[in-house]
């Protein structure tokens, strides 16, 4: 299955307002959001993720857990350490300590697992030095 992200909001200084879309099989919608926004160069943020049975957003998925990662794909490298990501209630979970330490071309990677396996999602981020 292809995917394709349903928003993605950038600015030119990597401003991320909400990005969102299923899952590899099309078994989690899932949602982020990131304080503070937009994600700064080589500063720690917070990577908020809410996964939803679908793109109605009304029923949060239950019984799972949420792995989350960053990579540069150009570069052959993610970040320099992986903050745990942590359920702070059903189908909240949040990640304290992304750090992006250089300008370019991310992937935030969201791996949702459940009972029926693992399903996971790629949202583009590209992070520019301001002006």
């Amino acid at each position: 299955m292809l995917f394709v992200p349903l928003l993605i909001a950038c600015g030119d200084e990597g401003k991320i307002l909400e990005t969102e879309g299923y899952t590899s099989d099309g078994g989690y919608y899932v949602r982020y959001d990131t304080n503070p926004s937009p994600i700064p160069v080589n500063a720690p943020f917070l990577l908020g993720i809410d996964v939803f049975t679908d793109e109605s957003k009304s029923i949060r998925s239950l019984d799972i857990t949420v792995d989350s990662d960053a990579e540069m794909p150009e570069h052959g490298h993610g970040m320099n350490l992986l903050p745990p990501t942590e359920e702070v209630e059903d189908g909240r979970f949040e990640a304290d300590g992304f750090l992006f330490h250089m300008t370019g071309d991310w992937e935030i990677i969201i791996y949702v697992n459940g009972l029926d396996g693992s399903e996971s999602i790629r949202f583009p981020v590209t992070l520019r030095a301001a002006p």
